[in-house]
């Protein structure tokens, strides 16, 4: 240190720039073009198949729920009070149903419209 601070030693030099890279010969794969991408199928019909089995099955407990809830409203028809709950539970219970058949029928539709 002390021959720096006097000045009799110089500052170390900057270090060289790295030597530029020549490109290669061979192309890499960067270089080489790529083929399109092929459009994917959304859906086909094993997925709308699955789709359509779902439906049924939800469209089968929603039938179930909905004759039960009719059974109890038989048993409870001397209870207003009780009788009017079953009745607003009903009611959501058809109308749940009567979308899911809105929604097999579309479901359906498409596949047949794949399926020809």
């Amino acid at each position: 240190m002390k021959f720096r601070e006097r000045g009799e030693l110089p500052e170390a030099p900057a270090p060289a720039p790295a030597p530029r890279r020549k490109k290669p010969d061979a192309p890499t794969l960067d270089d080489v073009p790529r083929p399109p991408e092929k459009p994917r199928r959304t859906g086909g019909t094993k997925n709308l198949q699955k789709q359509l089995s779902a439906l049924e099955r939800e469209i089968s407990q929603l039938e179930q729920q909905s004759a039960e809830l009719e059974q109890q409203m038989i048993d409870a028809s001397s209870d207003s009070a009780r009788l009017l709950e079953l009745m607003t539970e009903k009611e959501q219970c058809d109308e749940s149903l009567a979308a899911k058949m809105d929604e097999w029928e579309a479901v359906a539709a498409e596949l047949e419209e794949l399926q020809q």
